[in-house]
């Protein structure tokens, strides 16, 4: 299995954050006992130095020492003896990847980067592969997830999983007082305080997949860590998409005038592309506009993130160069909203 698969092709639920984070952390749990594979006590191992809170509270609610438990799982996969930064070798994918040109990667790279893209996601530190038993784990926490009606696999399915399949790490969550079926049932209730709390729409959009990775270009081709919302402007300015072709013309925005003000989009140098293999996230402004997108989103009712809630999210932050490169063409959130809300009701009544 390559590095950047991950887990099983066969699992088809998406992957939440901190389900990615566990195999994460799992892999230097494995390195570091030079391991050649991931297996399931490293992946319990890793969701126990996680810490993640909806984890914590059902192995408390089920009485567990977590510090014993910890101890325990570490006992059975034996001592951490190496440094998994400095004492694994790169994966040969990765290292034949580095070899080409800027332009013979870069369709790679984009790939690479859509499955860290908006969650944060790190790149793993080593290229284990998973065990058997740990793919068994991967495709039994999505059938968790469709008993507790949740759209991602999270750490928490994949903690339910791994006491659910008979082996030493089951033996070791047993042992000390997690039954997996009594967190199924608090995790089954709508209202539970176990439940996690549904992503925002911008993390569940697809829509915005092909915006948040352009965005991520011009963030490195201008040379910093963090995505900007002036990036995010242009990337939707910018990506092929007939559907933000209409959004900028109903609008009445001149989208090459806007580009040129924003000037986030440069050619992709080398210098640069090396930059996007560190973790690009997103500046705080960012986030929060993603997040008044998602309330944009809601004030009219959908379910789902649009190109023009990413729109709007900019009028209606009411500052930064993106804002001004909008306001400068004599648009208005107000005028924006109406004019939006007016063109969904017409094809509605088409």
């Amino acid at each position: 299995m390559g590095m950047v698969e991950e887990f099983p092709t066969n699992v088809s639920r998406a992957i939440g954050r901190h389900a990615w984070q566990a195999r994460y952390l799992a892999a230097k749990q494995a390195a570091a006992r030079g391991g050649g594979s991931i297996q399931v006590a490293h992946l319990l191992l890793g969701l126990l130095e996680q810490q993640d809170a909806v984890v914590m509270k059902l192995l408390s609610r089920g009485g567990v020492d977590i510090p014993a438990l910890t101890h325990d799982i570490e006992a059975l996969v034996g001592p951490a003896t190496l440094d998994p930064s400095t004492d694994c070798a790169e994966d040969q994918d990765w290292a034949a990847l580095r070899e080409l040109t800027v332009e013979q990667r870069l369709s790679s790279a984009r790939f690479a980067l859509t499955l860290m893209e908006i969650q944060g996601r790190h790149r793993p530190p080593v290229p284990l592969p998973n065990s058997d038993g740990v793919n068994d784990v991967a495709i039994l926490a999505m059938e968790v997830t469709e008993r507790v009606r949740s759209d991602f696999i999270e750490a928490e399915h994949l903690l339910i999983a791994i006491a659910l399949i008979p082996g030493d790490a089951a033996s070791g969550l047993k042992n000390r007082g997690f039954d997996p079926e009594v967190a199924i049932g608090l995790l089954n209730n709508p209202d539970s305080a176990f439940r996690r709390p549904p992503a925002p729409l911008w993390q569940r959009s697809e829509l915005l997949s092909g915006v948040r990775e352009r965005a991520d270009e011009y963030a490195a081709a201008n040379h910093r860590t963090g995505v900007t919302r002036e990036d995010l402007l242009s990337a939707l300015a910018t990506v092929p998409s007939m559907a933000t072709a209409r959004l900028f013309k109903r609008a009445g925005v001149d989208r090459q005038l806007l580009i040129d003000r924003l000037g986030s989009v440069k050619p992709l140098d080398e210098q640069a592309l090396s930059a996007r293999w560190s973790a690009l996230h997103l500046s705080e402004d960012s986030k929060a506009l993603l997040l008044r997108a998602d309330q944009e989103a809601q004030r009219r009712g959908h379910s789902e993130l649009g190109f023009e809630d990413l729109f709007l999210a900019v009028l209606a932050s009411g500052k930064g160069a993106a804002f001004e490169a909008l306001t400068e063409q004599g648009l208005d959130l107000d005028t924006c909203r109406r004019l939006f809300e007016e063109t969904a009701s017409a094809a509605g009544t088409e």
